[in-house]
């Protein structure tokens, strides 16, 4: 395994390496610049929510939260290599954190109601977001105010009831947060 490191882009945790397998085609890190766009947009936003990093890779999108005021995060990814990543990467943290493997929906079937206020969603390119999406939003796991972020290789329309909804471009990445 040939590794290289990424870093923590800013607050509490600022210029902590973050581990990255590069040889590993499947997880794919969410890039400093496109970290520090998403932070900038949430701005105060991410102080005091309970965050879950779905499709997490190398936990760089929920340690980041932690690092700028999150209280505390849940990792998930069904990848066993991902969950020895994120283990290695969340080392330093202090908050509370969960990581576990499992497939993402049997994640959402047993996790608890009413429990995420900041979600991250960045499956593989070649799954369906807007059906992950969907499956997220109806199953209860999102607190009423919820924001959720979502990263993709080609802009999303959406339109959701009640909800605000701003996009960003960072080369190839598309960065679409929704504000319920």
């Amino acid at each position: 395994m040939q590794t290289l490191t990424m870093r923590v882009v800013a607050g509490k945790y600022s210029r902590r390496p973050l581990q990255i397998d590069v040889d590993n085609k499947d997880i794919r890190p969410t890039k400093d610049i496109v970290r520090q766009g998403v932070f900038n947009a949430l701005s105060f936003d991410v102080k005091h929510r309970v965050v879950l990093d779905l499709f997490s890779g190398t936990g760089a999108l929920g340690i980041e939260a932690l690092s700028r005021g999150a209280q505390a995060a849940t990792f998930i990814d069904q990848s066993k290599h991902a969950i020895q990543l994120i283990k290695t990467n969340t080392t330093f943290v202090e908050e509370p954190i969960e990581v576990m493997q499992m497939n993402y929906q049997t994640f959402l079937e047993s996790s608890p109601k009413n429990r995420f206020d900041l979600v991250f969603l960045d499956p593989p390119y070649h799954l369906d977001i807007l059906i992950i999406l969907d499956q997220v939003l109806a199953s209860g796991i999102l607190k009423e105010e919820a924001i959720l972020v979502l990263e993709t290789d080609k802009p999303l329309s959406l339109v959701l009831d009640k909800s605000r909804i701003r996009t960003y471009k960072y080369g190839i990445t598309h960065i679409t947060i929704i504000w319920r």
